[in-house]
Parts: C-alpha cells; structure tokens; sequence
C-alpha cells in the first residue's frame, strides 16, 4: 500500500491450492504471490483487488538449475548511446528468452562496466530478474529466470576524455545471440564497433538522428561475450579557448604599449620584447587553426572569425615593432601652428 509492504503466508493443499481472505480492496493497494523452490523464486504479476469478487492466481513452478548450459536460455541485447555536455550515457536493455522446463538463477554472471562509469540506474524489476550493483566492476544479473520473456535493463555515463573518438568496452552475460548498438549522432559523429558491420543512418520515433549497427551469434559460438563502440568525431574544445587566451594576452601587451605612448613616445626595448613574444604566440595559434580547420575541428562559420582576429592582433603588433626602440627621453609629438 503505497510505500509499504506487508507480507502474508499460507500453505497450500493436496490440489496446490492457498487461500487468503480478509484481504483489503481498492486501487491503493495492490498484491504479488510468490513462492520459492530451492535457490528460485517464482512471482506472479501484481494485481488489485476489488469490492465484489476475489481473484484467482495461477503461480507455475519450476525446477531450477544455477547452470546456464543445463537450461535452454538466449538472449538479446541493446546498448544505447548518447551524447550528453560532458559525458556518454549509456543503456543497455537485455530481453532473456527461457524456451525450456527450467528455470535459471544466475549466479557469478558480473558484467564489466567501462572505465570510470557512475551513476548507475537500475530501475525497479518487473518480474523476477533485475541487475545488482557489484563495486569496483560493475553489475551482476541476479534473480530467477522463468520459462517465458524476462526484460532487465539499467543505465550509467562515462565521462568525455575531450578527444575527437573515445572506445568503450562492455561484457555481456552469455548466450548473447543478437546484440544491436544504437548511438545518437551529430551531422559528424561516426559509430564503430569492433567485428560488426558498418553502422547505418536512421531516426527514432522523434526524428532523432541515429547510427545502428547490429551482429547475431550462434549458440554454438557462444554467442557476443563483449562489444568495443567507439564513437568517431566527437566535439572537442578545439583551439577557440587557447586563441581567446592569445588574444587576451596581447590585448593586455599592446595595451600597455598604447598606454606608455600616449605622451608621443616609442616603445621601449623592453616593451618590444613582450611585443616580439605576443608576435610568436600569434603566430603558433594561426598554425594550430589551420591545423583545427583541416582535421575538422573548427567549422566554416568559426574558422574565418577566428582567423580574422589573430591577423588583425599580428598586423598591430608587426606596427608597433616596425617603429625605432626609445633611446633616450620620451619623444613629443610636434604641434603645428598658424
């Protein structure tokens, strides 16, 4: 009810029939039967109950084995990729196909998370298998896996190493027999990943702009124990902050030059030496934009602002150093008369 639970036992008859009564009825609670067999546990769906009549509940139960050869269990799988400010969330989504007369309860089936992953999200468990934080690796499938359909999903981010392409490496539990990647992309992102075929354009439902790939395995292969996405063409910071950084440095330099020659003087030898050092970072950032706009990484529209601005900062310090050092005392600017 609510947030609460309660729990309420009884012992079934020689027909495997329980009965509950006096049980309380209404849309604000809602009731699960499950029973155990050896390591397993079986539930049925919830369900509500209401005023007029009781329900009736048919639990299956079955012989269970920790083995996953011993029981005839496949899966599929999905990983879904998206771009966020600073980092990649990640989902993956496994469906667990049970085609046999025994269950499974998986034991010591731990799946590696990449490098760095955090803030992990396991939603509730709608029947009896759901994902177990393990720390320091990262999940664990955990629960029984009836005959029939189980879905378990959860999600984490890796944070962005700010390069233009980042790997990561994810495990899978066994009998993976299809496995398809899905990667939100940008006009310029490209998807790969390791031993599968290459990824094709699509949309979602929403007209997001997404790269599929996908590999089938057979059980005789042991089906896709592990997958390498690599995302391609990824946003860098580029060299926009380090020739902001130039720019403000040689405002502060030509500035000061400006500020001691306003009494008419030229500009000293010292003053000349932070000029020839504004003059050479100028020119290092012009190299590292035109190296930026061949690999991509500044676009049309930045590429000629930018480079506007680091040629008009190097034409005003090449002025400056084409004029004499001071010598002597500070020079006046002659005033004509008449």
């Amino acid at each position: 009810k609510g947030d609460s639970q309660a729990h309420a036992s009884g012992v079934i008859d020689e027909q495997g029939l329980a009965r509950f009564d006096g049980l309380e009825t209404g849309s604000s609670v809602s009731y699960r039967v499950a029973t155990t067999r050896g390591a397993a546990l079986f539930t049925a769906p919830s369900f509500a109950l209401g005023r007029q009549a009781g329900k009736r509940v048919t639990l299956h139960v079955y012989p269970a084995s920790a083995r996953i050869d011993d029981v005839l269990v496949g899966m599929q799988s999905y990983a879904y990729v998206a771009l966020k400010e600073d980092a990649v969330s990640i989902e993956q989504l496994f469906s667990v196909f049970n085609v046999g007369e025994v269950a499974w309860t998986p034991e010591d089936v731990v799946l590696d998370l990449p490098a760095g992953w955090k803030a992990l999200n396991k939603p509730d468990p709608e029947d009896g298998l759901r994902v177990e934080e393990v720390a320091g690796r990262g999940v664990a499938l955990r629960g029984t896996v009836a005959p029939g359909r189980h879905d378990v999903s959860f999600r984490y981010t890796v944070s962005l190493d700010h390069e233009s392409r980042q790997a990561f490496r994810l495990s899978l539990p066994p009998h993976v027999a299809q496995l398809r990647v899905i990667a939100e992309a940008a006009k310029h992102m490209e998807l790969e990943v390791e031993g599968f075929p290459a990824a094709q354009p699509s949309q979602t439902r929403d007209g997001k702009r997404v790269l599929v790939t996908e590999r089938q395995s057979s059980r005789a292969d042991g089906g896709v124990r592990e997958v390498v996405i690599a995302l391609a063409g990824l946003p860098t910071p580029g060299p926009g902050r380090w020739i902001s950084v130039a720019l403000g440095l040689l405002a502060l330099v030509v500035g000061g030059v400006f500020a001691f020659r306003r009494d008419g003087s030229l500009a000293s030898e010292e003053e000349r030496a932070d000029l020839r050092e504004a003059r050479d970072a100028l020119l290092d950032e012009v190299v590292a934009l035109e190296r930026a706009r061949a690999a991509g990484e500044v676009g049309p529209k930045t590429y000629p602002r930018l480079r506007a601005a680091l040629l008009d900062a190097l034409a005003r310090v090449v002025s400056l150093l084409d004029e004499p050092p001071s010598t002597g005392a500070p020079r006046r600017r002659a005033r004509g008369s008449g």
